[in-house]
């Protein structure tokens, strides 16, 4: 399974995502990430990068004055931020031994649960960059000096931590599938030990067992 979801992966992030994803990212992320209340703003916009390490440029703002002032900005990469653990959770989905109906109901769920977690990472990112920059003599988000460690080390690990792209759709992908009988035939026959005895064959094994305790 695991090299037939390695395959599905390298077919996904070889159709070229940095062509239509980062403009598909900025449209969602503009769509429902703009508005963090108390007018703080923010907007995502192509970024150009002569090293091609990020694509997309994530500015926060307010405007409590009436027209948008954005103070501060930062770049990420929207294919690693989004489409990189999306492809794995569906490369997994495909290479899941189970009925295609209910695979794809896990897909549809997992894919939910992926870009949920795509949103949070963006959601950080976003409130620690508030909790930097202010307009005038506050910053636009007040979390203290606990509250502003807290943020960067959440932003540390959801967006700056290659890994998680890589764990967070595989702990999807278990929370989904796990309760599926061929998920768990097939981690039964992975485990040590290998592949459980069927019923048929404890009974042979406790008959024999009966008759060579029997006396002569």
């Amino acid at each position: 399974m695991a090299a037939l979801a390695l395959v599905y992966f390298i077919l996904l992030m070889s159709i070229a995502p940095a062509r239509f994803y980062p403009p598909a990212f900025r449209l969602g992320a503009n769509l429902f990430l703009s508005s963090f209340g108390a007018h703080r703003i923010a907007k995502y916009e192509p970024l150009a990068d002569a090293k091609g390490m990020r694509d997309t440029s994530i500015s926060v703002g307010s405007d409590a004055t009436g027209s948008p002032v954005y103070p501060s900005s930062l770049g990420i990469n929207a294919v690693r931020e989004g489409y990189t653990p999306t492809a794995i959770l569906i490369a997994l989905m495909l290479a899941t031994p189970v009925a295609w109906r209910d695979r794809w109901r896990a897909m549809a769920v997992g894919f939910a649960g992926i870009q949920l977690f795509v949103a949070m990472r963006i959601t950080v990112a976003a409130l620690y960059g508030f909790s930097r920059v202010g307009i005038g003599d506050r910053r636009l988000l007040e979390v203290g000096a606990f509250g502003s460690r807290l943020l960067h080390r959440a932003d540390q690990i959801l967006t700056g931590d290659l890994h998680f792209t890589f764990i967070a759709p595989v702990l999807v992908w278990l929370l989904v599938v796990g309760r599926y009988e061929g998920v768990r035939t097939l981690w039964r026959h992975d485990a040590p030990g290998g592949a459980p005895h069927s019923t048929a064959d404890q009974s042979r094994s406790r008959s024999a067992m009966s008759s060579s305790a029997k006396p002569r």
